[in-house]
Parts: C-alpha cells; sequence; structure tokens
C-alpha cells in the first residue's frame, strides 16, 4: 500500500538469513500503520561509510540455534520494543517512542557488539544522544535515524550537533519507492538519477 508504515513482531522463530529473506517468508508478524502516526524523523548520515547488513548479521542465527542467551534475550527486547512502539505512535506517545529507539539500539549492541557495529557508527548514536534525542540504526549502519521528541529546539540542537561532527543531518519524509531509493542510495556514497528516455534525431 501507498501512505503505510510496517510494524514488525518478531516471533519464537529463530531468524532467518537475511541475505534471502523478505516479509513473504521471514518470522514475524507484519502489520500496515497509516504513515500519518509517524513523528518527525532525521537521518543522520557518513555518506562513506555505509556498511554491509550481511557482515554485520553474519553469525547471529548460529549464535541463536547454539542457545545463546544474549542474543536470545536480545531478539526478544527488540520484539518488546516493535510492540510498545506501535502503541507509543498510535497514542502520539514521542517521548516514549525516543525511549524505545534508544532501546532498542541497545539491544543491538549487546548482541552484536562494538567491533562489529564500529566505532563510526557508533559515534552517530553519541550525537543524537547527547542532544537527548532518541537514536537507532535505520538499517545496518553508514546513517541512523532520530527523533527529538521535545520539539523545535531539540531538532535545531541535533542539527548543530550533527554539523559540528561532519554529519549529514536530513529531515526524513514520507517517500515512494523512487525517493526511497534515492535516499538508500546516498546513504552508501551512490549517485542515484533518473533516466530519461531521448527520442533519436
Amino acid at each position: 500500500p501507498g501512505d503505510t508504515v510496517v510494524s514488525t513482531s518478531a516471533s519464537d522463530s529463530l531468524p532467518v538469513d537475511s541475505s534471502t529473506s523478505s516479509s513473504r517468508h521471514c518470522p514475524g508478524v507484519y502489520e500496515h500503520l497509516d504513515v500519518k502516526l509517524l513523528p518527525r524523523l532525521y537521518l543522520l548520515m557518513q555518506t562513506n561509510n555505509a556498511s554491509e547488513s550481511g557482515q554485520v548479521h553474519a553469525n547471529v542465527r548460529q549464535r541463536w540455534l547454539a542457545g545463546e542467551a544474549t542474543v536470545r534475550e536480545g531478539m526478544q527486547a527488540a520484539a518488546d520494543c516493535a510492540k510498545q512502539g506501535r502503541a507509543a505512535l498510535e497514542a502520539q506517545d514521542m517521548v516514549m517512542f525516543a525511549q524505545l529507539m534508544n532501546d532498542n539500539f541497545d539491544a543491538r549492541r549487546a548482541m552484536f557488539g562494538d567491533t562489529a557495529l564500529g566505532a563510526r557508527n557508533l559515534s552517530m548514536i553519541e550525537v543524537a544522544r547527547s542532544v537527548g534525542a532518541g537514536a537507532t540504526f535505520s538499517g545496518s549502519g553508514g546513517c541512523i535515524v532520530a527523533l527529538c521528541p521535545l520539539g523545535e529546539d531539540q531538532e535545531q540542537g541535533l542539527q548543530l550537533a550533527a554539523r559540528a561532527a561532519g554529519l549529514q543531518c536530513d529531515l526524513v519524509k514520507a517517500a515512494g519507492v523512487g525517493q526511497g531509493l534515492q535516499l538508500v542510495a546516498r546513504a552508501a556514497g551512490l549517485q542515484c538519477d533518473l533516466v530519461k528516455a531521448v527520442e533519436s534525431p
């Protein structure tokens, strides 16, 4: 559907290989929510620091199968954040939603460790948190998404802090597929241009 955001709640099934999975056969519950529920979000990025998701997630399945408590607890914490996040969005409780963004990131950090996440990625989280914003990865590195629940002054503080750290800081807008591709490409340090057909002379 067009103007929707997807809410995902993980099930107790074991993780699926991220390189081959899709919402059609990933374990979990996927629900579409009204995109109008989303708050003002900012994307902070270092255009030369994209990470490959497969590398970050490479051994999670094996650790899950081995029964590692850190991974099991981290996955459950992420699922709880998703459920609570939906409730916070529906109640428009952005202070709670920002806290859940932080909780989600902390669960990921506990599972993967600082070495896998990377010092430069972690520094972007620290920049956002330095002004009291909620922050988590938008994917697996290269950029983060941040929420300033206290409003305009906090948003200005985030922009100033990002600029001082040499980061690009853009307001996220609900986008169609083409606009979404452009954002992803920019975060990966890639040029993304629309090709127009030209009539032969």
